[in-house]
């Protein structure tokens, strides 16, 4: 039970960690000093006027992905979680491209194309509340234009009852 109780402590002190990382983050603060407190991204992407963002993707069992936007000055302009169920909305069906998409949300965990249906679908793991959440991206594989998106609790991650005969 000991053991127990020391694992239980570790895990929680280094999920308050890895948070409290990303909380440090604030407007004004130099490319360096992010890069100092969280390490390297794992993208990066310019953007119109001089802007970058830098994406800290910890898909798929992290479940998040922070973007970190500097001004054309190399100062934090804006930080956020872009799993969440609010900037999904800013999808559009029938006009987001992919590139688009990966600006958004950031990189999928996964990427598949269906032949049959003509479909390329980016997967992203994301938590509602305390549960465990896919968010499914479907593009035309030819046009790459978002046909819809859908949200689904990850059945893999939650326990139903087992049916006895």
């Amino acid at each position: 039970m000991n053991t127990l109780l020391k694992c239980l402590f570790l895990s929680a002190a280094a999920l308050l960690s890895a948070c409290a990382s990303f909380s440090s983050v604030q407007p004004g603060q130099s490319a360096a000093e992010v890069e100092k407190l969280l390490g390297a991204p794992t993208e990066k992407r310019s953007a119109a006027g001089g802007d970058q963002t830098w994406e800290y993707n910890r898909l798929p069992e992290g479940r998040q992905i922070w973007m970190v936007t500097f001004g054309a000055d190399s100062r934090v302009k804006l930080i956020k979680q872009s799993l969440t169920e609010e900037n999904f909305g800013n999808i559009r069906q029938g006009q987001s491209s992919r590139d688009e998409v990966l600006r958004l949300l950031g990189k999928p965990s996964s990427r598949n194309l269906f032949d049959r249906t003509g479909e390329e679908v980016w997967e992203y793991q994301f938590y509602s509340d305390s549960w465990r959440m896919l968010l499914d991206v479907y593009f035309g594989a030819a046009d790459g234009v978002v046909k819809r998106y859908t949200t689904m609790l990850d059945k893999a991650h939650h326990y139903s009852p087992v049916e006895s005969n």
